[in-house]
């Protein structure tokens, strides 16, 4: 790793007038700890464990970005430790790089891709896209300017080498994108994939149990595929100030739509002048599937979540906030993994209508800036399903979480 990161600086430090015009870090990092009350699984004692920004139970990350005085070539790079996977070795999560020609028209990135390019759906709820990869992508301005641009990708497995004889077939992921932007007006953005074993991006399949009853039934895993291929249109609404408006709608498993298809819907709206430093947001989810469920004799029920938050801005650095999630037919993602992770909901949809539950969690947040502070709080679960799901009906945790950036 160190030679790694000496290697870099030798770049920096070699290229000088050539190449590293400019050299930018941004560094993250969360940590916390969070003891969690229940009997799930006949637990008598509380669970103490991490929580962080998402499933990973710590994360810290550095990224570097390296490019000309011309800004027509670059390189970026992210190193990452965290406790997710093989985790707590510092490894480089991603790294790429761009050219740039015909004054900005056209943008070449190669490596091992992870850029949105604003590609994102607009919603509050997911704010996701079709993923990238190792691989190459290109991006094309065709105005000259970023109201109107498209995404072209296509990437392979780690392993995907080609060799002479034709034996290593990796199946490719293609992706395609397009977003237009009428400044104070409206964004649009729409996606499209192929079924693919490469990863990366959410996969939309929700229903990913393998094996959920313990009755050797995998139809809960779309099919068993990697990932599900998918389309996506998102819309954002402009005219309003103060005032956030957008929706999307999600569509998986695209060539056997009648059989495993499922569809995702998003909205959210979001205030920030009814009340002078209290940001008020509000989102509903509705997602359907086309998959029939042998082991229960019946078609899976719609999974509805809907989210309500408000923070208020006590002081300069005291923030209160207090969220409310609502799921039907769902039972969260990571939930004993990250009772913090405030994502958990878009993950957890398995269409059963003896899965429901709310969540209230209550938290302040203590800022030096808006992106370094130290929260606490508190995540109350009620359930609101069959008893034989859960072994309880409450689940209570507190958590403190500290956050550093730059």
């Amino acid at each position: 790793m160190k030679k790694v990161l000496i290697g870099l600086l030798v770049l920096a430090v070699a290229g000088g007038g050539v190449f590293a015009q400019e050299w930018r870090f941004q560094g993250d990092m969360w940590a916390g700890l969070g003891i969690w009350f229940t009997d799930w699984d006949d637990r008598d004692d509380p669970a103490i464990g991490l929580v962080s920004n998402d499933r990973d139970g710590m994360r810290s990350q550095l990224t570097t970005t390296v490019t000309d005085a011309e800004n027509t070539r670059g390189l970026n790079f992210r190193f990452r430790a965290d406790d997710w996977g093989s985790g707590r070795d510092v490894r480089m999560s991603h790294g790429f790089g761009w050219i740039s020609f015909m004054d900005n028209m056209f943008t070449l990135y190669g490596g091992d891709i992870d850029d949105a390019a604003g590609f994102n759906s607009l919603d509050r709820m997911v704010a996701t896209r079709m993923g990238e990869g190792h691989g190459l992508r290109l991006l094309v301005r065709p105005l000259g300017d970023d109201n109107l641009a498209l995404s072209f990708g296509a990437y392979t497995t780690r392993t995907g080498l080609m060799d002479l004889d034709g034996t290593n077939n990796n199946q490719a992921k293609y992706t395609f994108a397009i977003r237009f932007h009428e400044p104070d007006l409206f964004r649009v953005v729409a996606g499209l994939r192929n079924t693919n074993e490469v990863g990366s991006g959410w996969n939309f399949s929700f229903a990913d149990f393998d094996d959920f009853n313990g009755n050797g039934d995998e139809s809960f895993n779309a099919g068993g595929r990697d990932q599900a291929s998918a389309a996506y249109l998102s819309f954002e609404y402009l005219g309003l100030e103060d005032i956030h408006l957008a929706a999307s709608a999600f569509f998986t498993n695209l060539e056997d739509f009648g059989d495993y298809g499922t569809m995702h819907f998003f909205a959210s709206f979001g205030h920030t002048g009814l009340v002078d430093g209290m940001d008020l947001r509000l989102g509903f989810g509705l997602s359907m599937s086309n998959l029939f469920d042998d082991a229960f004799g019946s078609a899976y029920m719609p999974n509805i979540w809907v989210w309500a938050s408000v923070d208020y801005q006590l002081t300069e650095s005291v923030v209160p906030r207090l969220d409310l999630h609502y799921v039907m037919a769902g039972m969260g993602s990571g939930d004993e993994r990250n009772m913090h992770n405030r994502n958990f909901a878009r993950d957890g949809a398995i269409f059963h209508e003896d899965a429901s539950f709310m969540r209230i969690q209550p938290s302040v947040q203590f800022r030096l800036t808006g992106t370094t502070f130290v929260e606490i709080g508190c995540v109350i679960d009620l359930w609101l399903g069959d008893s034989n799901w859960k072994a309880n009906d409450t689940a209570f945790a507190a958590y403190a979480l500290m956050r550093v950036s730059f």
